[in-house]
């Protein structure tokens, strides 16, 4: 298994740092996890990435703007 870890400080730089284009140089199947801000991460470019099999798995402390939202009290996430 290949896993990325983004933990970095969230600046003017950073914002979106992973968008389209870093999704674009990763090979398939590898696992993202985010530690650092969403802002970090592109939310809807990570789920390009994933129904394109660029990302498989993808663990996250949050996403902006978050592209999923919760429809029932037991906490199952589905698209907008």
């Amino acid at each position: 298994m290949q896993a990325l870890i983004i933990a970095c400080s969230l600046t003017e730089e950073t914002v979106e740092l992973v968008n389209d284009a870093f999704f674009q140089h990763l090979k398939p199947g590898v696992t993202l996890v985010n530690i650092a801000c969403g802002k970090i991460v592109d939310g809807m470019a990570l789920i390009g990435a994933l129904k394109r099999g660029i990302v498989s798995q993808a663990f996250a402390m949050s996403l902006i703007p978050n592209p999923y939202r919760s429809t029932d009290r037991c906490g199952i996430w589905k698209p907008c």
